[in-house]
């Protein structure tokens, strides 16, 4: 069985900067609803970790507008 490494205060980490809970409480990617304000609000209500929805490369490519928008990062305070 595979597992993810844990720290030594038994929280689940990934990479060097991200730990998780025994349980976290995840925030899967929705299109055109996982925008930055939904994901700070995710975040005030207890979501562990958030990401964005899947971006068109192809958008990024062209530079849209939308394609962009859709990385914005709101900043909040640690819990």
């Amino acid at each position: 069985m595979l597992t993810a490494p844990k720290t030594k205060n038994n929280m689940i980490k990934i990479g060097d900067n991200i730990e998780l809970p025994d349980f976290p409480l995840l925030l899967a990617p929705m299109e055109d609803v996982s925008d930055p304000p939904f994901r700070a609000v995710c975040k005030d209500k207890g979501a562990d970790l958030m990401y964005t929805e899947f971006i068109s490369s192809e958008g990024l490519i062209r530079d849209a507008i939308k394609s962009r928008q859709k990385l914005d990062i709101l900043t909040t305070k640690n819990r």
